[in-house]
């Protein structure tokens, strides 16, 4: 494997993509870079590989975003090697194994799965079996989307940094920014996950029982 090289600073983010998949280098990794230290792998590397490259390194922790073929190859190396602390799979390939996989049921890290719902070589039914056995994934579909969700760059790339800001930095959200989008997380959270202090709603008020209250003139 190459020497390791990551681009910006601070959480380290790997990216395994195909190389057909458009908007990954003009867009993806330098949309990244200004906020993560973003380090790339082939979409066909071994999971060994992607735990060395994190170790390269000397990150304590990662997340990754895998297109196409890479989505699979990130998914198994969370299985088979060192987990990331986050997943974000678009139009993912290469499945086989990891569905097959006795741990899939068991992740624990937070996942986006997103898909195109026109796209032919990942139909909408697999995403929804991967979701399904992962406890702690999110399912988006594009409409009128195809391959690797290139024709919808413009949607996908806000939801891919949002996510990572929410569940892999846990920063809250900067509302005093108005220069971008507010997204809304919905999303199915595990037993085991806690919520972070800025995610825990207010008590709902106390309803009183009518007979428990005064009645009369005075009260």
């Amino acid at each position: 494997m190459r020497a390791a090289e990551a681009r910006g600073d601070g959480e380290l983010v790997v990216i395994a993509a195909d190389v057909a998949a458009r908007h990954v280098e003009t867009d993806l990794v330098p949309a990244l870079a200004g906020r993560f230290r973003v380090g790339t792998v082939p979409p066909i590397a071994e999971p060994g590989e992607i735990e060395e490259l994190v170790e390269d390194l000397g990150a304590d922790r990662w997340a990754g975003v895998g297109v196409g073929d890479g989505g699979g190859t990130l998914l198994q190396a969370g299985l088979d090697a060192r987990p990331p602390d986050a997943l974000v799979l678009l139009g993912p390939r290469r499945l086989d194994a990891a569905m097959a996989h006795e741990g899939l049921s068991a992740w624990e890290a937070p996942v986006l799965i997103l898909g195109g719902e026109e796209d032919p070589a990942v139909p909408v039914e697999t995403l929804e079996r991967l979701h399904d056995r992962m406890p702690s994934s999110s399912l988006g579909l594009v409409p009128g989307c195809g391959d690797l969700l290139t024709d919808a760059w413009d949607t996908v790339g806000p939801m891919v940094l949002e996510y990572l800001r929410a569940r892999y930095l846990r920063a809250p959200h900067g509302h005093g920014d108005t220069a971008g989008l507010v997204a809304l997380q919905l999303e199915r959270r595990p037993p085991w996950v806690d919520l972070a202090e800025y995610e825990v709603d207010d008590p709902e008020p106390v309803s009183l029982d009518p007979a428990d209250q005064e009645v009369g003139p005075g009260a």
